[in-house]
């Protein structure tokens, strides 16, 4: 992909790179055939761009929804191109820094779209008809109301109700036990994880609680225990704790404390500026916001399912103007707020399906 500023491109730039440099299906259909094996990021990266709105994205996202970065997306898509040469035998094509261009034989891309160094790549129409016949892949064109319907169908909303009633009562009393103007005054082992089976205490703490019995609520386990800021080793058997937020366990403990107060009272005031810049981690402080606003932040934890959403369910905006996970959460609560299927259920309900 590259790097220059895309307005210093004419026309005859773009022509050049949406030459289409394979024209057939079935050739298609043969590269993919060579691609099969696992572990395989081109393909990930394929089906992922199958997802996108217009099949359409860029490298950020992409390489976020693969939990990757840019440089790693980049250098499999130009292997991806070198394979495919190699197979073809076709011609390497020049770019305009006398690097190969290889990312155009399967993506083009949207002039409009490239906008402030953001270069948008495009699955080719002959892919798109390889990928739907080899994956049995259902056409973009099924509609959502559709998919939406069968969901609810599927999975009644007073039997999904039903099912979350312990996780309700359980965040009702978390709530009440660890209100907002008592979290400065917890003690370490109110608030640690790690305790559950050293005494009674350890069921009952800030994050057993907010990890362990209100999964049905959002999910947060499988990221590392350093996650919570602060927390007890079994293994070393002693506190423990992370050091952007101090260098001693005592001031650590004030400061993630301190940190904590401060994100509920910008939740409060739904200022998502100083909830971005919040020092917690990112898995951490979703559930939190979630936990004591469920009517106004989506429990969902990672930035890359967000975008992945938003594209699926064609969702549109300014990737300048929305530049926060939360901003980006609230385009998804929007649109269950208006949509026919959601609008009278919650929002658990529209983040299960």
């Amino acid at each position: 992909m590259n790097n220059n500023k895309i307005n210093y491109y004419d026309n005859d730039y773009y022509e050049l790179v949406n030459k289409k440099r394979i024209n057939d299906k079935k050739i298609w259909l043969q590269i993919l055939e060579n691609e099969a094996q696992e572990n395989n990021k081109v393909l990930d990266i394929l089906h992922y761009l199958y997802d996108c709105k217009n099949y359409t994205s860029n490298g950020k996202n992409i390489a976020q929804a693969l939990n990757t970065k840019v440089g790693a997306i980049n250098l499999y898509i130009s292997n991806f191109g070198k394979r495919i040469i190699n197979m073809l035998h076709l011609e390497e094509q020049i770019g305009t820094n006398s690097q190969n261009r290889r990312w155009n034989i399967p993506f083009e891309t949207v002039p409009e779209l490239n906008t402030n160094n953001i270069f948008t790549w495009k699955l080719r129409n002959e892919l798109i008809e390889a990928l739907v016949e080899k994956y049995n892949l259902t056409p973009k064109e099924e509609s959502l109301d559709e998919i939406m319907r069968q969901f609810i169908n599927e999975y009644p909303y007073q039997t999904f109700l039903n099912n979350i009633k312990n996780e309700l009562k359980v965040r009702e009393a978390f709530i009440n036990k660890f209100t907002i103007d008592k979290i400065l005054q917890l003690s370490i082992d109110d608030f640690v994880i790690g305790r559950a089976e050293i005494d009674t205490k350890g069921k009952e703490s800030f994050c057993y609680l907010i990890k362990r019995d209100m999964i049905k609520l959002g999910d947060m386990r499988g990221a590392y225990v350093n996650k919570f800021g602060v927390w007890f080793s079994k293994k070393n058997n002693r506190y423990e704790y992370s050091k952007k937020f101090g260098n001693n366990l005592e001031t650590a403990f004030k400061n993630l404390k301190n940190e904590i107060y401060l994100l509920l009272i910008s939740a409060e005031n739904d200022d998502y500026e100083k909830i971005n810049e919040n020092k917690i981690a990112t898995i951490f402080k979703e559930k939190i916001l979630s936990t004591y606003f469920p009517n106004k932040y989506l429990c969902i934890f990672k930035e890359e399912d967000v975008d992945k959403f938003l594209n699926i369910l064609n969702i549109e905006y300014d990737m300048h103007k929305i530049n926060t996970f939360e901003k980006k959460k609230m385009l998804l609560k929007e649109y269950r707020n208006t949509n026919k299927f959601f609008k009278d259920k919650d929002d658990y309900y529209f983040v299960t399906f």
